[in-house]
């Protein structure tokens, strides 16, 4: 019997097989009731967990945390929203998650880390 497979190389594949994130939405919605709302660098909405993937918003933009933020994961407690950079460079998207919780902060990190490639993939190569 093998190995189950890696959740983050199944979630990467369903994105260069389909270009959608139906399975990375799925996924998320396993561990979570949140919406998630993917943006590009510049906070330009390419999806919403609310919504539907294959229609992303035209010209809708969200406020994004600071650009010059060490870390890739801020969390603005007066606004209960969680930003999760999904990269290392200055071009690289985020997930924001709004209506949480500051003890919630740490379990959504930890599942959006299994989806950051794909989510990565989507929004610098497929978006």
């Amino acid at each position: 019997m093998g190995k189950p497979a890696d959740p983050t190389i199944l979630l990467v594949e369903s994105i260069l097989d389909t270009g959608k994130l139906d399975q990375v939405f799925g996924y998320l919605r396993m561990t979570s009731d949140k919406q998630f709302i993917i943006t590009d660098y510049t906070g330009k909405i390419c999806a919403s967990s609310q919504g539907s993937g294959d229609d992303p918003p035209d010209d809708r933009y969200i406020d994004l945390p600071p650009e010059d933020l060490k870390e890739n994961i801020y969390f603005d407690e007066m606004a209960s929203t969680l930003y999760f950079r999904v990269g290392n460079q200055p071009k690289d998207g985020y997930v924001v998650v709004p209506g949480v919780s500051p003890e919630e902060v740490d379990v959504l990190t930890e599942h959006l880390s299994v989806t950051k490639l794909a989510i990565k993939t989507f929004v610098n190569h497929v978006s």
